[in-house]
Order: structure tokens, then C-alpha cells, then sequence
């Protein structure tokens, strides 16, 4: 069994309006064994982003890498994606997901590189 370890701060200032969440340590116990991590060329075109050998997905790491162009990544629906985030050039998102799921990826103008990290539950 295998331990993944996270910490996460949030800071948001605007004004008089100021917004903090931390979680300083976060521990999940990971009991198969396995992890994914490729760069991904997503495309114009929506696609599927295969998580490799990884069969019971649990954690999703993905981060743009593109200096300009979005890309819009989300669950499948129908055969097609159903957009859950807008990462913008350099920005990264990280969440826990269904093992069921696929994953599709959409770039904006131009095909953008994305980094990419899922776990094996």
C-alpha cells in the first residue's frame, strides 16, 4: 500500500475582499500501485486522453504548458466532452476522479502540450 501526500493554499485578495483555504497536508492511501505520466499534445479536434496502464484511476494532476492558447478538458457524455475547466496558459488543475470516467481534451487555436499525472486508486 502506498501513501500520496498533497498541500494545497488558496489566496485571494481584492480590495477589502480577501479569500484563504489551506490544507496544509492531505494523505490518501493508494492501494493499487501505478501512476501515469505523459506530456499530452491535445489537439483542435476534442479527444480522449488515454490514462495508459492505469485501470482504477483516483487522482488527476494536469497543467497547460502552452504560452498562449486555452484548453478545455471534461468527463465524456454522449460521446462527447462535457467542459469542466478553461486551463489558460500555464495554469493546472487537481482533482480526485470516478474510475469510470473519460477524460477529453479540446486546445484552443492552436494543439498545446499539457502535463499530465493520474494515479492508480
Amino acid at each position: 500500500m502506498g501513501t500520496i501526500t498533497t498541500s494545497f493554499a488558496f489566496n485571494l485578495t481584492n480590495g477589502d475582499h480577501v479569500e484563504q483555504i489551506s490544507v496544509t497536508q492531505f494523505t490518501d492511501e493508494q492501494t493499487g500501485v501505478g501512476a501515469h505520466k505523459p506530456i499530452v499534445e491535445v489537439g483542435t479536434t476534442e479527444e480522449v486522453v488515454s490514462f495508459g496502464d492505469v485501470t482504477t484511476a483516483k487522482w488527476l494532476f494536469v497543467r497547460n504548458l502552452d504560452a498562449t492558447n486555452f484548453i478545455e478538458i471534461g468527463p465524456e457524455s454522449g460521446g462527447a466532452m462535457v467542459v469542466l475547466a478553461k486551463l489558460e496558459p500555464g495554469e493546472w488543475g487537481f482533482v480526485p476522479i470516478s474510475s469510470t470516467v473519460t477524460l477529453r481534451a479540446k486546445a484552443d487555436t492552436a494543439a498545446c502540450k499539457m502535463l499530465m499525472l493520474v494515479t492508480e486508486a
